[in-house]
């Protein structure tokens, strides 16, 4: 029997993005918006089920709201003949318990420990759904401890729905370990969908034998980068085929720019170097994304300025305060805005190495080991001068002797570079 399921990852109706456009009504971008979209595509693909991983609602206060949002899109659902399941995340061990008391039709499940559900599609039998809800909000036990697999069979696909904590220690959020999917009865299940993480697992997703993290609906913050949505589940005689349906109403992306080429550095020159490389990353985003944007009304980019700079510190500053004002860095680009959300750095001082070798000391023997370094010197073959030692708390050659010879040539530069940097801006600030 061939059909559809589409599986929903955290939601946390009642969140608003954090970061959104200046002027924009973070409302227009949050949660309730993909979730509104999630079911005009259920409907459109006549899935069997609409399946939540947990952390539907973000509190239980939000739980007036979260049944407002939620009423009018599992009617429609259900009029269409399309269930509507859920299991209990940490966040809603209490709001959703009271939502499946007032949204009829709204099933949760596993709250009384693991619960076998058959799914039919056009009243033929499709997968059975195994799921378990949090009885509490901590939870220190891993629910597969307690799994039995009822009902499990070679008849159907098993499909395990549950929202824990993977691989986190001694949580206090349903922790379980990656093995614990692949062996006993849990690994006879087919796939396993989990909510809890904001980050989806999109590789194990789709591999044969999905196991992983739905991820959240929407990116609700810069933390969450890349793509998010709702996961399109196919099952049919060749197995369980997933794909990820972004329906998002915001993004965020982060890039490198790196500034190693700014010739001169006045105000106005870094201004314009800084828009031609915030601009020119919305252009690489847009040609990289392409149809994944078409439901993005706001995207954000986080730029990580890179490279060396006459003054890394002003240009850095000046960045951000171009940033404080979306002077120039906000553009509209078929039917998406394109913000720079936050500028950071990791600006290098733009190091004079001629000038400098041709002193003395520690910062000049530095400038020295690079220049042989760049003109092709044997790092075996070189010598540090006694005071560079004492800089290093190194005593003799012979302690500094294996760990250049061990970093060879390029990393030994590149580690002399950040050493002068920080000798330098030492000496600026006569620390």
């Amino acid at each position: 029997m061939a059909g559809k399921l589409l599986f929903l990852g955290d939601v946390h109706l009642g969140r608003r993005p954090l970061r959104v456009p200046r002027g924009a009504e973070a409302e227009s971008l949050a949660p309730e918006v993909a979730w509104s979209r999630a079911v005009d595509f259920a409907l459109r693909e006549k899935v069997a089920a609409l399946l939540f991983a947990g952390d539907v609602v973000e509190s239980v206060e939000d739980r007036f709201e979260a049944e407002r949002r939620l009423r009018p899109g599992i009617e429609k659902l259900l009029a269409a003949g399309i269930r509507v399941l859920a299991v209990a995340g940490n966040h809603d061990v209490l709001a959703l318990p009271r939502l499946a008391r007032v949204l009829p039709g709204f099933e949760l499940i596993g709250r009384e420990g693991w619960e076998c559900r058959l799914i039919e599609h056009e009243g033929r039998a499709l997968c059975r759904l195994h799921g378990w809800s949090f009885p509490e909000a901590v939870w220190k036990r891993s629910p597969l401890e307690d799994f039995e697999g009822s009902g499990l069979g070679a008849d159907l696909p098993d499909i395990g729905l549950l929202h824990c904590d993977r691989d986190a220690g001694e949580s206090r959020h349903a922790p379980v370990r990656s093995a614990e999917f692949d062996t006993g009865v849990a690994g006879r299940m087919n796939a396993w969908f989990l909510g809890h993480i904001h980050k989806p697992d999109h590789g194990a997703l789709v591999a044969e034998r999905p196991v992983g993290y739905l991820g959240s609906l929407v990116g609700l913050d810069p933390g969450e980068p890349g793509r998010h949505g709702p996961w399109l589940v196919t099952i049919d005689g060749a197995g369980i085929a997933t794909r990820q349906i972004p329906l998002g109403p915001i993004r965020y992306e982060s890039r490198d720019l790196d500034l190693s080429d700014l010739q001169a550095e006045t105000r106005l020159d870094v201004e314009d170097a800084l828009r031609e490389r915030v601009h020119g990353a919305y252009e690489e985003i847009e040609a990289e994304l392409g149809g994944e944007l078409d439901q993005v009304q706001a995207l954000g980019l986080r730029c990580h300025l890179l490279g060396r700079v006459t003054a890394p510190g002003e240009v850095l500053r000046l960045a951000r305060e171009l940033v404080d004002r979306a002077e120039g860095f906000e553009i509209e680009r078929n039917g998406c805005r394109f913000f720079c959300e936050k500028m950071t750095g990791a600006l290098r001082p733009r190091i004079p190495l001629d000038e400098l070798a041709s002193g003395r000391g520690p910062t000049a023997g530095l400038a020295r080991l690079i220049l042989d370094l760049e003109a092709g010197a044997d790092p075996a073959e070189l010598r540090l001068n006694t005071a560079i030692e004492a800089f290093l708390h190194r005593s003799t050659w012979a302690d500094l002797e294996p760990v250049v010879e061990a970093l060879g040539a390029e990393r030994l530069k590149t580690e002399a570079l950040e050493l002068l940097s920080v000798m330098l801006a030492q000496r600026e600030t006569g620390a």
